[in-house]
């Protein structure tokens, strides 16, 4: 049985509405990487993440270590170019105090672009501070010491205030 001009058109147009259908209400995920959607993952698989980032943490650093983390919710790391310099690496992801002979002088934020763990952000600043200092303090954004957020310029503070009156 072959079909006519107007009858195969149909049918390619129908296969190509078919796929599209298809690629809108579940598009693939290698698409949608390509096009720059992010892709959490599921509630089951953070879990699942979470416990293989604690194991590989541990492993890392070593029980007594670990144990000092969980309970300080910190890692301390030395500088390995800077004498008298500390780094102090959150349990939760957060920024880093640094401290120079026992004074609190910046913070350091450098985060993953999509979730991780909470463990493998501890290991990444360890990694990084151990292996490149150098460069993990170019890619960090720096705070004063004790900032929680952004600091807010004094004028900025100023001009909202006269809006308010």
């Amino acid at each position: 049985m072959a079909l006519g001009g107007g009858e195969a058109t149909l049918i390619l147009i129908a296969i190509f509405v078919a796929v599209g259908l298809l690629c809108v209400l579940r598009p693939p995920e290698r698409l949608l990487r390509r096009l720059g959607v992010p892709i959490e993952p599921t509630k089951e698989e953070r879990q699942l993440a979470e416990g293989r980032a604690n194991l590989l943490l541990r492993q890392l650093l070593g029980d007594e270590e670990y144990e000092r983390v969980v309970l300080r919710g910190y890692l301390e790391l030395a500088s390995p170019s800077i004498p008298g310099r500390l780094y102090r690496v959150p349990a939760v992801q957060g920024m880093v105090d640094v401290i120079e002979e026992g004074v609190a002088t910046m913070r350091l934020c450098v985060v993953p672009t999509r979730w991780v763990p909470d463990p493998d952000v501890m290991i990444m600043h360890k990694l990084l501070i151990e292996g490149d200092e150098a460069r993990y303090l170019r890619v960090a954004n720096r705070f004063p010491a004790g900032a929680s957020r952004l600091i807010v310029p004094p004028w900025w503070e100023r001009g909202r205030g006269a809006e308010s009156n």
